[in-house]
């Protein structure tokens, strides 16, 4: 049930942290004590630090702990007071270590998450910025009669503002509604229909 919540990379990570964690507790447990063969199950928790889910971070760091302590009375003879030394430090060093790790990816993502927010305050800006635009430019290409390729006109004889040949370059040109032919420009009349049209629609369905 718990391989089933992960995709098929995640489960390679954990399935391999376990097979680790299975795998250094066999030569732990075989070793003399007084040797540091438990420091080796700080190699999953770090490879754990992959996974998304938090609580299985946690769950194998418990089991590394655990295993830690388990292997001791299993252990050949050997030099106990420096085993008992490396052991608690070995477990300090894996909740350390988790710890850390978890605290990072919080980081990472409040990071990402602010990141997105201000994706979409940028975008909302640009919106925002760009029916402005509109609300000013539009008058001036009817008043001027720039309504077709035939009555196109310079910026300059429209008098436009000094940014829209830059902005004709990104969303004012983008959105067709006003058309550049020859250094030339005219408005639309049946894309700026449209586009209102498509605001009317979003509006009715926001409400």
């Amino acid at each position: 049930m718990i391989m089933n919540r992960f995709g098929r990379g995640e489960r390679w990570i954990l399935a391999i942290s376990m097979v680790l964690i299975v795998a250094i507790f066999a030569v732990d447990a075989s070793t003399p004590s007084g040797y540091s063969a438990c420091f080796l199950y700080l190699l999953p928790i770090f490879i754990c630090l992959g996974l998304p889910n938090d609580r299985t971070i946690y769950v194998v760091a418990l089991i590394a702990t655990a295993l830690t302590i388990i292997a001791v009375p299993f252990e050949p003879s050997g030099t106990l007071s420096i085993d008992l030394f490396n052991r608690p430090i070995t477990i300090a060093g894996i909740w350390i270590v988790v710890t850390l790790g978890i605290q990072r990816r919080k980081y990472e993502r409040d990071i990402e998450r602010k990141a997105g927010e201000l994706a979409r305050s940028n975008k909302e800006l640009e919106q925002l910025t760009f029916m402005i635009s509109l609300k000013e430019l539009v008058p001036l290409f009817k008043t001027k009669g720039a309504l077709s390729p035939e009555t196109a006109m310079t910026s300059k004889d429209l008098g436009l503002p000094p940014g829209f040949e830059k902005g004709m370059k990104k969303r004012l040109g983008q959105s067709g509604i006003f058309v550049e032919i020859n250094g030339m420009y005219y408005l639309s009349e049946q894309r700026l229909a449209e586009m209102e049209t498509k605001m009317e629609e979003r509006q009715q369905h926001a409400a």
